[in-house]
């Protein structure tokens, strides 16, 4: 019945049916990925012990946070010593949107200041 509604063969529409407007479909599970060996040295575990190892490392945590698919997105910066979040609007969640908010940071910072406050720590 509900595949007849759908394909519109009745006069009834899903919105006269309670039920199922009330539930929306599942969602398909994620699959896991294939290749686990990237994440080799990289582990939450790995991060203690490396901060464990260099307790006056500088550690910036980044993120984004993603209103409607497709829509813009937000770039956030947390420095953990200071407590310091900043924000940036980003017009896509792709990786040239994330490079061109470093790129104004280090035009505006200058090569020596970005290098000493945003070079990037591996914890391998």
């Amino acid at each position: 019945m509900y595949n007849y509604i759908d394909k519109n063969k009745l006069s009834v529409r899903n919105i006269d049916l309670p039920r199922r407007v009330r539930y929306s479909k599942k969602l398909p599970k994620r699959a896991t990925p294939k290749d686990t060996s990237i994440r080799k040295g990289r582990t939450y575990e790995d991060f203690q012990k490396y901060l464990m190892e260099n307790p006056d490392v500088q550690i910036v945590e980044m993120d984004t946070v993603e209103g409607k698919k497709g829509g813009k997105v937000l770039l956030t910066m947390l420095f953990r010593n200071s407590k310091l979040m900043l924000a940036f609007i980003l017009k896509d969640k792709t990786s040239n949107s994330v490079l061109s908010i470093f790129n104004w940071l280090e035009s505006i910072l200058g090569n020596a200041l970005f290098e000493k406050n945003f070079s990037c720590y591996s914890y391998r």
